[in-house]
């Protein structure tokens, strides 16, 4: 008898911190839009910038991830292109899937040419919103 009422309490002190830590307000759509904006931004400074392959990889959605050293082949650039800094252009939220557009300023320096303006480009790029939070699905795709 006293086992049971043991295992009754065991379950009803269960529920409250099952739903408490488990049943989390997801946020409001400007909220996401912020988030997805703000992440998207350092995903792809991190990538084109800093150099910090890992931090990106962390960011992909895990199914269908190669292992991260054929990731970090695949993403390091090559040195053909410079890249100065990437900014939000527009955010739009379906349901879990997130659209960024982002403004991505690059030069490519021709030895023996003289230095021109930077130049922009558009990534468009597609993020899952999952328990972890942003995911970065597939690779982003230049627009110009």
């Amino acid at each position: 008898m006293m086992l049971r009422h043991g295992k009754r309490f065991f379950l009803l002190a269960l529920i409250p911190l099952v739903c408490f830590t488990g049943c989390e307000k997801r946020p409001g759509e400007s909220e996401l839009k912020a988030s997805l904006g703000k992440v998207a931004e350092q995903y792809w400074m991190d990538r084109f910038i800093y150099g910090a392959y890992r931090s990106a990889y962390d960011l992909e959605l895990k199914e269908g991830r190669p292992p991260f050293s054929e990731y970090r082949d695949k993403v390091a650039p090559r040195g053909q292109i410079n890249y100065l800094g990437v900014k939000t252009k527009e955010v739009t939220i379906d349901q879990d899937k997130g659209v960024v557009l982002l403004t991505v300023k690059h030069e490519i320096p021709i030895p023996g040419v003289k230095k021109v303006d930077p130049l922009e480009g558009t990534i468009k790029d597609v993020w899952i919103y999952t328990s972890e939070g942003w995911r970065h699905q597939g690779k982003g795709e230049s627009k110009n």
